[in-house]
């Protein structure tokens, strides 16, 4: 539901635009401000919100480990070494997944705070293709990242 509500922008303000014969569908974001507000909100969610909400849910999740092992077991030293090995496990599985989620999403924040800054500046057709082919593989990133 939370996320349903802050990507209402989404519907409100892109275009669709159709073809003249009909069958081709393209959506878009207009230029303007609409674009500016898509490159904050690229940073503000993508870039900065992520990384920390991940990192903070993957340390409480390291911290009720440990709570949960100091209800359970007696202070033994096999169990504790077994218990230290466990959370470094935790621990380093909860930091590469951090890694590889800021890798994977942060070009993408990028680019589009490189497209809502350069808009307005006058660029050739080989420039437009290759603004959307680094942005059409950008996207690929991402969506990897969600899987």
């Amino acid at each position: 539901l939370f996320w349903m509500i802050v990507c209402i922008h989404n519907i409100i303000n892109y275009d669709i635009q159709i073809s003249s014969n009909g069958t081709n569908r393209i959506c878009t974001n207009p230029s303007g401000t609409y674009s500016i507000f898509l490159s904050f909100y690229s940073i503000l969610i993508n870039g900065l919100s992520m990384p920390l909400l991940m990192t903070i849910f993957g340390l409480l999740t390291v911290r009720n480990l440990k709570r949960y092992y100091n209800q359970i077991h007696n202070s033994i030293t096999i169990i504790l070494e077994r218990r230290k090995k466990q959370e470094w496990l935790i621990l380093r599985m909860i930091l590469i997944q951090l890694i590889v989620n800021v890798i994977l999403s942060l070009p993408i924040t990028i680019y589009l705070c490189y497209s809502g800054l350069t808009q307005y500046i006058i660029k050739s057709s080989f420039r437009i293709f290759m603004e959307n082919y680094i942005y059409n593989m950008l996207t690929i990133l991402q969506y990897i990242n969600a899987a």
